[in-house]
C-alpha cells in the first residue's frame, strides 16, 4: 500500500511498508468492497486505483513472461511438441506449459504424458501462446517445458497467480487434471481416465 493509501500491486513482496494480502482472483480485486475490507485489516482509509485487477493481470503476465526468459537463457527451456514431449520422457522437465488458447489433441497429450510420467510435472496454461512466444523470441509457442529450479519454481508461483486472475487451471502434478488450455481441464482428464 502506497503512503496516501493507495492500494499498490507488489508482485515480488519487496516494497516497504504494511502491507494487506488479497487473493490472486478477478472478483476478490475488483470487489466492491474491498476498500472497506482492506481498511478494515490496517485501520486507515484505503483507496483502490480503477482497474486494478487489469493491472494486476498485466503485471503478473510481464512476470511470468520475464521469468521464463531468465529459464531459456539459462538453459532449462524447451520448446515445440516434439522437445517437451522428449522432455516429460527423460524426466527432465517438471514444468510443462500448455498456451491457453490451445485446445488441440496435441495439448491434450502431453497433459496425460505429464500426469502419467515418472517425474511430477506440473501445469498451467495460463499464458496464451503469444505470450508464450514473446518470452522466448518468437511469434506463438504452444507447448513449454521448463526444467527443475528455483526459476521453474518461481514461474508456477507466479502462474498460479495469473491463473487465478485469469480464471484458467494450474495443476502441481499430483492429479489427472492437468491443464490443456482454457476450458479444457475437464475434457482432458475425461480422456485420460477413458484412456484416450
Amino acid at each position: 500500500m502506497a503512503p496516501d493509501g493507495t492500494l499498490t500491486p507488489d508482485l515480488a513482496e519487496t516494497l516497504p511498508g504494511r502491507g494487506v494480502w488479497i487473493a490472486a482472483a478477478r472478483d476478490a480485486l475488483a470487489a466492491p468492497g474491498l476498500a472497506k475490507a482492506a481498511a478494515r485489516s490496517v485501520r486507515k482509509r484505503v483507496s483502490v486505483p480503477d482497474g486494478l485487477a487489469d493491472t494486476v493481470e498485466r503485471l503478473l503476465a510481464e512476470r511470468c513472461r520475464a521469468t521464463l526468459g531468465l529459464a531459456r537463457r539459462a538453459g532449462l527451456v524447451d520448446a515445440g511438441f516434439d522437445k517437451v514431449r522428449a522432455a516429460i520422457a527423460a524426466g527432465g522437465a517438471t514444468l510443462m506449459l500448455t498456451a491457453r488458447d490451445s485446445a488441440g489433441r496435441d495439448s491434450r497429450e502431453l497433459a496425460r504424458r505429464a500426469a502419467a510420467g515418472r517425474r511430477r510435472v506440473r501445469t498451467g496454461a495460463a499464458l496464451d501462446s503469444a505470450e508464450l512466444g514473446a518470452a522466448l523470441g518468437r511469434e506463438r509457442l504452444v507447448h513449454v517445458a521448463v526444467a527443475d529450479g528455483p526459476l521453474a519454481d518461481r514461474l508456477y508461483r507466479d502462474l498460479q497467480r495469473l491463473a487465478g486472475v485469469r480464471g484458467t487451471d494450474v495443476s502441481d502434478g499430483t492429479t489427472e487434471t492437468a491443464d490443456a488450455g482454457s476450458g479444457k481441464v475437464e475434457e482432458a482428464a475425461h480422456d485420460a481416465a477413458q484412456g484416450r
